[in-house]
């Protein structure tokens, strides 16, 4: 069996901030320090002694939290743009109030809706984030560790559910900041998902 564990990185200061994230490169608050912190110890817990590759976007924000991770569990990130979360274009590092007024109105399909000026659609994050996660989980290691962003995490939980990529808009999922996410190989090749959105340790 092969484990996949999507990690959304811990707290940041565009949280604590107001701002939208995007691909603006902020850093961890002090609350998402010690969130990043119970995080890896409570992955050092339950695969402290498993073999694994610990793959993290290349935002600082992922990167603090994948680099607490490693340091537990003694192994060295990967940083891997392709895991960005989505870029929101001109709206990246705004303030939430500011970027209301430069958002642009839904169009159909929603998955092809640029929700800022120079924004990512879902289909451009779905094009980079699910290859790339295949490839993670195709090298031969039984667990993945994913340090990610809340909406390539939402858009891997619904490929490994098999949701069409035009119903992903429709559907949601809760992925807090310091959270876990474990999906699970079956020997006869079936997708298992072991725990959504799980924040116990924090």
């Amino acid at each position: 069996m092969r484990t996949l564990v999507l990690v959304r990185h811990a707290q940041s200061v565009h949280h604590v901030q107001g701002r939208i994230g995007g691909w603006s490169d902020t850093a961890l608050s002090a609350l998402g320090c010690q969130q990043a912190q119970r995080l890896a110890a409570c992955l050092a817990d339950a695969y402290g002694n498993v073999s694994c590759r610990l793959a993290s976007s290349d935002l600082e924000r992922a990167v603090q939290t994948a680099e607490a991770i490693g340091q537990a569990l003694g192994v060295a990130p990967v940083s891997m743009p392709e895991l960005r979360s989505c870029a929101c274009g001109i709206a990246d590092g705004m303030l939430a109030g500011t970027a209301r007024q430069h958002s642009i109105q839904p169009t159909e399909p929603l998955p092809d809706w640029t929700p800022y000026p120079g924004a990512e659609t879902w289909r451009h994050v779905h094009a980079r984030v699910i290859p790339c996660v295949e490839r993670l989980i195709q090298e031969g290691d039984d667990l993945v560790i994913v340090v990610s962003h809340k909406i390539p995490i939402h858009l891997t939980l619904c490929w490994w559910l098999g949701l069409p990529l035009d119903n992903k808009a429709q559907a949601w999922f809760d992925i807090d900041p310091a959270s876990l996410t474990t999906l699970r190989v079956e020997p006869w090749g079936g997708h298992t998902v072991v725990r959504v959105n799980d924040i116990a340790h924090l």
